[in-house]
């Protein structure tokens, strides 16, 4: 039992020391891991500032780039747009140029063209004739092949029968047939067959054959090259057809020619027309001349230069009409063309009406956009706050934590002190009880042994002395020795050293008189008695010490029992401790797997906030391209607003001049009317001066000379005037292009305009001439003495018609500065139309790429919806976790 409770104490022991090893390295793996998750947490949050100060610089350094990149790209663009233009002006020169040359290379091949149509018509005749001539004679070769087909056909028939000579192989090949001369007479055939004329048929058939066989290759020959001519005429007439596409081609190519030079000769008619009119004048003036100088002779002559006056009133008159029918033409196509401007300047409002919905469209979308942007800013805003108010929560319980556990280390430090005291004073008191224990285990040694002595010594004593066994006087040794022990507990420890002697001194009187008749003592051995006697008093004293011992062992075993009961109660206070440590340290773990996991959960949400920031500000980025788009967009409606309002500008220039013409003409025809009058007037006049006309034929002859020189004035004239007329066809060709243009209408109305002006202006000099020729009738008799003045007046008339040669070559310069100037509109007009259609096409794309941008935002709306259902969902989970912490704290802070 002693070494079982040895081996127990020692295992306790042993477990204590093991338990207490473990509890330190615990307490200091504890440390440490806080140390550690401190460290990280400083090093995390480091990192954190780092990271958002390096996003932070990198942000701003991507702002700068993409604002430099802005900067460079619209300088860029300002470049490839002057060079576009310049490309334009370039490649519109160059059309004009290659259109000059495609022209013209386009007659030459249709003449080409023409001259191999022509040259391939005729071939085509030929190989048809060659055809029919082959066909023919094949035909008339079929007809002979027939013939003898039918002759050897009936000869071989006659050369089957019996008796005859056989056939020649060419025959054999030929099935025979029953003829109807053979079963009538046989004889006359072998008579027949051998006649000589009918060896020599024989012969006849053979060469006939032999001509067959060769007619048969020229047939075969004939026949391949029949084929070969069909299939040569076959490509003939796709080549025919080709060639017929072509000038088809060409012909549609000629009628567009042919318009366009039906136009141009209606301009050079117009040109011819005003020559005319110019010549007329001219004719006019020398008929005046000629009038002037023929008054000095008669005024019959006069009379008939005012019938010649009269007459070209009337062709005047009659061109007057015929321009006024050109008149209402031009305002025809005039207005034509207004309805023509009319209808594409609705065009062009629809088209701004829809680029304004589509502005609109796009502005209402940039706006839903914005609002999108707003809600998911004023949500990302808010799930920032609540998720700083979690992670500011989660600081808080993270530092009630941090209090806890210091709380409870100090509890521990407090509780290991305590068990270390305890363990102390179990050790001490194990150490004592160890010592009574061998205390004790000596005191019952000895108390064997002292009775052993006393055994022996009572034996010996009742040898020597020959005392007899009494039951009252003699008991046994323990209960004489237990007398004294019980008798000496209630003494001091004072009267324990005198008990000896006193027991010593009554010991005698106890003892008995040995009987009469025993020995003396004289017999016994004194010394031996005397050191019994010593052994027996040493003896005693120790068995008092011993009866002392024992008497403090019941106080030793009590006090081992406290010692044991408060071993047990400081055993169950360390389990309880180890119990509660053990929870202590689990909710700790729990508590820093939490918190790993709020900080997962942080670090995981700083990024999904971060990832958000990134979104807002793509989203910003791309709303600021939203609203440079739709300001472009703005600047090309304002661009097509002022295209609209310049063509309803030209539109109504367009009517203005139309109404002017239209004025024009009016006055035109009240001047029609009053020229109308004037040649009533004239006509009277005519024939009063009929009689004076006969009196003027006698003047003809000496102005005749005159005639013949004004006559080379007038070729001169007409050399300028053919030399003008060649102007005026160069410049006919440019007019034609420009009629499509309403500022060349306009122009054209202005030289009509300058055209009425110059016949009211011939108008006024005849007026001029006719009452000089009244004067010249009423000065008749004067007029021999004035032809010197008349003639000078004449050379003054010429040079007048000089300088108004001059303001014509003058006008034509002005005709082909504005012909140059129609020309530079309609091609900025068409530069227009195809700028028009180029940011129409432009616009129809910016369209689309919107279009594709808006839903691209949208499915970026989506995610981020879903990613803000997604924060939510760890908010909500970061806050359960969160009140899981704070109930697990709250229930370490009951425990």
């Amino acid at each position: 039992m002693k070494w079982e409770s040895e081996l127990l104490k020692q295992q306790m022991a042993q477990l204590q020391e093991d338990t207490q090893l473990s509890l330190r390295n615990q307490a200091l793996a504890h440390g440490e891991d806080i140390g550690r998750l401190r460290k990280e947490k400083e090093s995390l949050r480091l990192a954190l500032t780092e990271e958002k100060e390096i996003a932070v610089h990198r942000l701003e350094q991507e702002k700068e780039e993409l604002l430099s990149k802005y900067e460079a790209e619209r300088e860029n663009l300002n470049e490839e747009i002057l060079r576009l233009k310049r490309e334009r002006d370039e490649s519109l020169l160059q059309m004009e140029h290659e259109k000059q040359q495609a022209l013209s290379q386009k007659e030459t091949e249709k003449k080409m063209l023409y001259e191999e149509l022509i040259e391939a018509q005729r071939e085509l005749e030929d190989s048809k004739l060659e055809a029919d001539r082959v066909k023919q004679h094949a035909l008339s070769q079929q007809e002979k092949d027939k013939v003898r087909s039918a002759s050897r056909e009936y000869l071989r028939r006659c050369f089957r029968r019996p008796g005859l000579p056989p056939p020649s192989p060419v025959f054999r090949s030929f099935q025979p047939r029953p003829s109807p001369l053979a079963p009538g007479s046989p004889r006359l055939l072998r008579d027949f067959f051998a006649s000589p004329q009918v060896e020599e048929f024989r012969n006849q058939l053979l060469r006939a054959e032999e001509s067959e066989e060769r007619t048969r290759r020229e047939l075969a020959e004939l026949q391949r090259e029949l084929q070969e001519a069909r299939e040569a005429r076959d490509l003939e007439r796709n080549e025919m057809a080709a060639i017929r596409r072509t000038l088809e081609d060409e012909i549609r190519e000629k009628d567009t020619l042919q318009q366009s030079n039906a136009e141009l000769r209606e301009a050079v008619k117009k040109v011819e027309h005003e020559k005319i009119s110019f010549k007329r004048a001219k004719e006019e003036k020398e008929q005046k001349l000629i009038l002037l100088e023929e008054t000095k002779a008669s005024v019959q002559k006069e009379a008939g230069e005012l019938r010649a006056t009269l007459r070209e009133v009337e062709r005047s008159r009659m061109e007057a009409r015929r321009e006024l029918q050109e008149l209402w033409r031009q305002v025809k196509t005039l207005e034509g063309e207004n309805e023509k401007k009319c209808k594409e300047v609705g065009d062009l409002q629809a088209r701004v009406m829809q680029e304004e919905q589509r502005a609109q469209r796009a502005q209402q979308q940039s706006a839903d956009l914005q609002r999108r942007l707003a809600e998911a800013e004023s949500g990302s805003q808010v799930r920032e706050t609540e998720l700083r108010e979690s992670l500011q929560e989660c600081r808080g319980n993270e530092k009630k934590l941090h209090d806890e556990l210091r709380n409870l280390e100090m509890k521990l430090k407090q509780v290991c002190a305590d068990a270390m005291d305890s363990q102390r004073r179990l050790s001490a008191a194990d150490g004592r009880i160890h010592g009574l224990e061998q205390e004790l285990d000596w005191a019952t040694r000895a108390r064997r042994e002292t009775e052993a002595t006393l055994s022996r010594l009572h034996s010996v004593l009742r040898r020597t002395l020959g005392l007899s066994p009494s039951p009252a006087r003699a008991p046994s040794p323990a209960k004489g020795f237990e007398s004294p022990s019980a008798a000496d507990r209630t003494e001091t420890p004072a009267s324990q050293p005198g008990s000896p002697e006193r027991s010593q001194a009554g010991s005698p009187l106890r003892w008995p008189s040995p009987p009469r008749g025993s020995p003396g003592p004289t017999e016994m051995d004194v010394g031996v008695v005397r050191e019994a006697l010593r052994e027996l008093l040493q003896n005693l004293r120790d068995a008092q010490r011993e009866r002392v011992r024992l008497e403090a062992l019941p106080r030793i075993r009590s006090s081992a029992h406290r010692l044991s009961a408060c071993k047990r109660g400081v055993d169950g206070r360390l389990t309880s401790a180890q119990t509660a440590l053990m929870l202590q340290e689990e909710t700790i773990r729990q508590a820093e797997r939490e918190h790993q996991e709020c900080s997962e959960q942080l670090s995981m949400l700083e990024h999904n906030i971060h990832m958000s920031q990134e979104e807002k500000r793509s989203l910003q980025e791309k709303l600021s391209r939203l609203k440079a788009k739709e300001a472009r967009l703005d600047s090309e409606k304002w661009k097509l607003k002022e295209a609209l309002e310049a063509s309803e500008c030209r539109a109504i220039k367009l009517e203005l001049s139309q109404q002017a013409t239209q004025e024009h003409l009016q006055r035109a025809q009240r001047s029609l009317s009053s020229r109308e009058v004037e040649v009533q007037a004239y006509r009277e006049q005519v024939q009063g001066l009929g009689a004076q006309l006969e009196e003027s034929t006698t003047r003809l002859a000496s102005r005749q000379q005159e005639l013949e020189h004004l006559s080379h004035e007038l070729a001169r004239t007409e050399e300028a005037e053919s030399h003008l007329k060649e102007r005026v066809q160069s410049l006919t060709q440019a007019l034609a292009d420009a009629t499509s243009s309403s500022c060349g209408l306009q122009e054209d109305v202005a030289h009509l305009r300058k055209a009425l002006a110059a016949a009211e202006h011939d108008r006024r000099l005849l007026q001029e001439h006719l009452d000089s020729a009244r004067q010249a009738l009423g000065d008749s008799k004067r007029h021999s003495h004035n032809l010197a003045e008349r003639s000078k007046r004449l050379e003054s008339q010429l040079a007048q018609l000089e300088m108004r040669s001059r303001d014509l070559e003058g006008q034509l310069e002005h005709l082909q500065k504005i012909v140059h100037r129609q020309r530079q509109s309609k091609e900025e007009a068409l530069a227009s139309a195809q700028k028009f259609q180029r940011e129409n096409h432009a616009l129809q794309e910016k369209i689309s790429t919107l279009q594709r941008a808006l839903s691209r935002l949208e499915r970026e709306h989506k995610e981020m919806e879903r990613s803000a259902i997604q924060l939510e969902k760890d908010n909500s989970a970061l806050k359960r976790t969160l009140c899981k912490v704070s109930r697990k704290a709250e229930t370490g802070r009951r425990l």
